[in-house]
């Protein structure tokens, strides 16, 4: 027994002391566990109760050191743009002198994976070294062997995957790497690495929050502000604790509280706020006016608004509208001037005129006929200035409106062509159009703008034209490949446009030089109405003139495309019952003007048409007149003293209703440039109107056309002139006959304007038309009229231009 003891003895012993072994070492390992738990809680609390790292560092350093028992600590931050190392904290316990260390550390600076800082950040990794004195890579090394320093670790501080900065520590003893710590330490860094990626977040929140120049706040649904941002004080002038401290409506402007309080119940709802207005009061009293965007967060019951001052703006747009109104002022004074302008000078120009058409239909000799046609002419020419002027008053004031119909593209550049070509003959200039293959014929837009541009462009390369050609070309515009978007351009061989004029061209009342007005003549009206007019077209216009003289005006214009082309008309004589034309033999007329020529004008217009005429002087008489007789037509000047022309036909309506009257055909005639005037004419009771001066042709259409349709008027009615028409054309002739009315009227304009060509062309179509569709009278009407164009004799234009309108007034189709 007691030998087994005593071989039990030695061994019971060994289990002991491996049991003794273990418990210290669990003891140590308990004890480290521990030490951790507390550096982890110690930086925990050191970084929640600070507001930045740099704030934290000491704190930090000194619970790692004194808890894991090193003696040195020192943080290091990455300076991105040296991107080095830079220590900015260092703590030591107060037991330790370390001068030279300590001054070297707050010295220098390290680059990724140079020293202890240098490999944890290269590493993004915790490093431990037991002994620097024997390390190569540390360049503190022979100052800390001189001071007493072996062992270091370090850790990174990460903000995702970059490495922001690193703490370091070291002791006086070698210690050998502790797996536990290094990974706890490596957790820490992560942690601190958070706190700094929050911390500069709220700094950046804050930074912008500060120095946003708009007013940022934080509102609750009670009405008050929580916070609000230093710009409020510099707009307003209160301080934030004043802001803060009433309901932000006290501030609000009291005719702009209501509209905020609805505001504030859509945030409630959860609605966002965009662009809303109000008035704030500032310190000193007055309002600033403020555009607010908000977002609420309903289960915080806060509301994250931004407002801006835009009382600079607002004043702006009071400025603004301001000048609008004066320009509005203006402009209205600009158009009472024309208007009044245009009545002056086309008053005494009706009777100019009027009395070169009553002496042209005299005898004279041939000396006397030219001198009249001269001065024909030369009213035509200061007729067509006025309405240059006042198309170009339209189109500024945007006016001007266009058209929106079916047009057939070949038509109107052969129109143009011929009109122009006249001119082009008399200074021996080659004339001729080119349209692309390309181009669509059928349009859909306003034909009679675009002949207007393609006039002035031809008409001004003519002018300035003396050898060579004008071309007119049409294709589809390149930049713009759309159906129907077309680019027209003319070209010459004149004497060209400097290169620093070609955009001042376009200008209203600007030509290239001055002595081309001199020598050339013109009013510079033609191409500043050409550019408006195209622009109403979507399109746009320049001009392009190479060295060595001769121009391009080039210009686009979007038009739709036009439905299918009525079917062509068949041959087909009809039976007719012909019947002239009669005189309005037994109407009564009754003229009201002031002024004593117009009346003689008129007069002397009509003493060959069987009518009565009787005149009066102003509206008074002629309301007294048109009640005591029993009149078939008025004509009725609108400006006259005593009783203007509004007021006569308004005497007239009524006198007509108290009487239970049909009313009777009231013509006014004005010299008025103003729609505004001759809608308030139409307004007033007139049947129509007709723009002084007025042409004889204009004015017996004009009674031929309203005289007939009144009851009360006198005249004998002419016979109707039946025309049994194939039934395959019933569909198309109301069309056919439409356009000869529309032709009448264009006849009448252009021989005011003494434009035998355009007369010429339309008479050559009716005498190409008229007896396929079944007129044989519109034929030889037309052939007429074309001969009259040829030889530019007013008297048979104006015979014929009668004989057509009474045509189309008498014919009956059965």
């Amino acid at each position: 027994m007691s030998v087994d003891g005593e071989n039990r003895g030695p061994e019971e012993l060994l289990r002991l002391r491996e049991a003794v072994v273990e418990l210290e070492r669990r003891l140590v390992e308990s004890r480290h566990d521990v030490q951790r738990f507390l550096v982890r809680d110690a930086v925990t609390s050191a970084l929640a109760e600070s507001s930045s790292l740099v704030e934290a560092a000491p704190r930090i350093l000194h619970t790692v050191c004194e808890t894991l028992e090193w003696q040195i600590g020192a943080l290091w931050t990455v300076e991105p743009h040296l991107d080095v190392l830079r220590c900015i904290e260092i703590w030591h316990a107060s037991a330790i002198d370390i001068p030279a260390f300590e001054a070297a550390t707050r010295r220098l600076t390290f680059a990724r994976g140079v020293g202890m800082p240098g490999r944890v950040w290269a590493s993004a990794q915790p490093t431990w070294i037991p002994d620097v004195t024997a390390d190569e890579n540390f360049p503190r090394g022979l100052i800390a062997a001189g001071e007493g320093l072996r062992a270091s670790l370090g850790f990174p501080i990460t903000v995702g995957t970059h490495c922001v900065g690193v703490m370091e520590f070291f002791s006086r003893e070698i210690r050998q790497p502790d797996k536990g710590l290094l990974e706890m330490l490596g957790a820490l860094g992560s942690q601190i690495g958070q706190f700094v990626e929050r911390k500069n977040a709220e700094q950046e929140l804050d930074r912008y929050f500060t120095l946003s120049l708009d007013m940022l706040c934080i509102a609750n649904n009670d009405g008050y502000f929580v916070r609000v941002n230093p710009a409020w004080q510099h707009t307003l002038g209160y301080s934030s604790e004043e802001l803060t401290a009433s309901p932000f409506l006290d501030f609000v402007h009291p005719e702009d509280r209501a509209a905020t309080v609805a505001e504030m119940e859509r945030l409630a709802k959860g609605e966002d706020t965009i662009s809303f207005e109000n008035r704030y009061r500032a310190k000193d009293g007055s309002y600033r006016w403020m555009l607010w965007n908000a977002t609420p967060f309903v289960q915080e019951r806060l509301i994250y608004a931004a407002a801006r001052d835009i009382t600079g703006r607002k004043l702006d747009e009071a400025k603004i509208l301001q000048l609008r109104e004066e320009a509005e002022t203006a402009n209205r004074a600009k158009s009472e001037f024309l208007a009044r302008m245009s009545h002056e000078i086309r008053t005494p120009l009706n009777v100019v005129i009027g009395m070169g058409d009553l002496l042209e239909r005299t005898a004279l000799n041939t000396e006397q006929r030219q001198y009249v046609r001269i001065f024909q002419r030369a009213g035509g020419e200061l007729l067509t200035r006025i309405n240059d002027v006042l198309d170009l008053s339209k189109a500024e004031s945007g006016r001007i409106t266009l058209e929106d119909i079916d047009f057939n593209l070949s038509e109107v550049i052969e129109a143009v062509v011929e009109m122009m070509s006249m001119r082009a003959q008399q200074k021996g200039i080659q004339l001729r159009s080119e349209v692309g293959e390309e181009a669509p014929w059928r349009l859909r837009g306003d034909p009679d703008r675009l002949r207007q541009v393609l006039i002035n462009l031809m008409a001004n390369a003519i002018k300035f034209t003396d050898k060579g050609s004008v071309v007119l070309r049409v294709e589809p515009d390149p930049e713009r490949p759309a159906p129907g978007a077309l680019r027209f351009s003319v070209s010459d061989t004149g004497i060209g446009i400097p290169h620093e004029n070609l955009d001042s061209v376009f200008e209203a009342f600007r030509q290239a030089d001055v002595s081309i007005t001199r020598k050339y003549g013109g009013s510079g009206l033609g191409l500043a109405i050409s550019k408006r007019l195209v622009e109403l077209m979507n399109g746009s216009i320049w001009a392009e003139s190479p060295p060595g003289g001769g121009a391009t005006f080039y210009f686009t214009a979007q038009f739709g495309l036009a439905g299918p082309a009525l079917p062509t008309p068949v041959e087909g004589p009809p039976e007719t019952v012909p019947q002239p034309a009669g005189p309005f033999r037994g109407l009564r007329i009754l003229l009201a003007d002031d002024s004593e020529e117009n009346r003689f004008l008129v007069v002397e217009y009509l003493k060959h048409s069987g009518c009565e005429i009787d005149s009066a002087e102003n509206g008074q008489v002629a309301v007294e007149k048109f009640c005591s007789g029993a009149y078939g037509l008025v004509l009725m000047d609108l400006q006259m003293p005593v009783m203007d022309g509004f007021t006569a036909t308004r005497r007239m309506r009524g006198w007509e209703a108290e009487q239970v009257r049909q009313p009777t055909p009231i013509l006014a005639l004005t010299a008025s440039a103003l729609s505004t005037e001759l809608q308030h004419a139409l307004d007033a009771g007139c049947t129509a109107y007709l723009r002084k001066p007025v042409r004889l042709l204009t004015l017996v259409e004009a009674i031929g056309r309203y005289a007939a349709k009144t009851t009360t008027c006198e005249t004998v009615s002419p016979n109707r002139i039946q025309i049994h028409a194939d039934q395959r054309l019933r569909s198309v002739i109301p069309g056919y006959l439409q356009s000869r009315r529309d032709d009448v009227r264009s006849i009448q304009e252009a021989l005011e304007r003494i434009d035998y060509e355009q007369i010429r062309r339309l008479g050559h179509k009716m005498h190409g038309s008229g007896g396929g569709y079944g007129f044989p009278q519109i034929t030889e009407i037309g052939e007429a009229l074309e001969r009259a164009g040829q030889e530019r004799n007013a008297n048979a234009i104006r015979s014929n231009v009668a004989k057509l309108s009474a045509f189309l007034d008498q014919i009956e189709v059965v």
